[in-house]
């Protein structure tokens, strides 16, 4: 299940028609929905991995991506976009810290 659940993440985050970094990669804008999905997503994998010494270089190669692509992203959104894509940012990474 659990590597089920990364590719399920690994989709929601970078498939070239909606992935959610995809879209704001070409400015789309923010999926709220999407975003709640991820963290669904991450939190059933924080409780999956909870006594596991290690997880998957997958996920990994995943949660390096998040930070940067959606940084670099900013300057193509307004000020109000832009709080809106730093808030879900920072949730988003709250539920990977949990994941390690």
């Amino acid at each position: 299940m659990k590597n089920d659940l990364v590719k399920y993440l690994g989709d929601l985050l970078l498939n070239q028609d909606d992935g959610l970094l995809s879209k704001l990669r070409i400015g789309e804008g923010l999926d709220k929905s999407k975003v709640d999905e991820i963290c669904s997503i991450l939190t059933q994998l924080a409780i999956e991995w909870e006594n596991d010494d290690k997880i998957s270089k997958e996920a990994v190669d995943y949660f390096i991506h998040i930070d940067p692509v959606m940084n670099a992203t900013l300057s193509r959104y307004s000020e109000k976009q832009q709080a809106e894509i730093i808030i879900a940012l920072d949730t988003i990474m709250d539920k990977v810290r949990n994941c390690l």
